[in-house]
């Protein structure tokens, strides 16, 4: 079987996606991955095939430009505090925005063109997309392949989209605004593909939903879902001897993170500070 595995160019989407595609090239199918070119050498160091589409992605041009910014836009764009109503307008703000903005900015007209034509002439059988990799769903359904939408974390994506809906359906005609299926029947539509009644749930879950996500986690959303066991793969690293030598005070790990210094060019906080504040606790700290 081949299977194209899609992926934003993000360190920390296509780690979480490697495991997976490992699994299915050990058990003897071709498999690709295919990102903007910034996250080829990553890829092809994970020991996978590597195909690059579309222009560079540059999330981690600057802390405080506008691709930094569109990034953020998504984890808060559709969440309100707890104790308030989402209302519609709140929701089709959201919405508008995103994708017009971050959806649009992920996926990228060139990337999308050269993914489908990439998807067309190989004939993947089964197209695997990151959850914002939604040019995934695109190019498998422009393609005729099967495709499942692969978690990184929560499933807010889907909540945030039902609960949309939800509100869509309470709206009068004159009202129903709907820049979801705006936004992927134009994209389609470049392939020569429609958008059928229900298509636009499924280009936006999949039509199965990989979760690696442990169960206390999961939200009760009502989708397929095939869960999977949550594999840890952060990239080539090698391990100093005096780790396995046992530590005479409590060992506590501090992890720094990837996110910040890969895509907003610098921690979120101050290292100095984290560290100065565990510094006197009677710990040997390995950050």
């Amino acid at each position: 079987m081949r299977v194209l595995v899609t992926v934003i160019a993000v360190k920390t989407h296509l780690y979480n996606v490697v495991p997976m595609a490992w699994a299915l090239q050990a058990a003897g199918h071709e498999v690709r991955v295919a990102s903007q070119p910034d996250l080829v050498e990553a890829i092809t160091s994970a020991g996978l095939t590597a195909v690059a589409v579309g222009d560079p992605l540059g999330m981690g041009r600057s802390a405080h430009g506008p691709r930094g910014q569109t990034f953020r836009a998504h984890g808060g764009s559709m969440l309100v505090a707890a104790g308030e109503e989402l209302t519609w307008e709140h929701a089709l703000g959201a919405l508008t925005v995103a994708c017009a903005v971050e959806y649009e900015f992920f996926a990228g007209q060139t990337a999308l063109d050269d993914l489908v034509e990439f998807a067309r002439g190989w004939q993947p059988d089964l197209v695997i997309w990151d959850a914002l990799t939604f040019a995934g769903a695109i190019a498998a359904r422009a393609c005729g392949a099967a495709h499942a939408r692969m978690l990184f974390g929560i499933d807010y994506i889907t909540q945030m989209y039902d609960n949309y809906r939800a509100l869509l359906d309470e709206q009068p005609a004159d009202r129903r605004d709907d820049p979801v299926t705006d936004w992927l029947t134009g994209r389609l539509g470049r392939y020569g593909c429609e958008l059928g009644p229900s298509d636009a749930l499924e280009l936006m879950t999949g039509q199965v939903t990989i979760d690696p996500t442990p169960t206390w986690m999961q939200l009760p959303l009502r989708l397929p879902v095939l869960p999977v066991r949550f594999v840890p793969f952060n990239g080539a690293a090698s391990v100093p001897q005096w780790i396995y030598d046992s530590p005479r005070r409590p060992r506590v790990c501090l992890s720094l993170g990837m996110s910040g210094r890969d895509l907003f060019g610098g921690d979120l906080v101050s290292v100095a500070d984290l560290l100065t504040a565990l510094a006197e606790l009677d710990i040997e700290l390995v950050a």
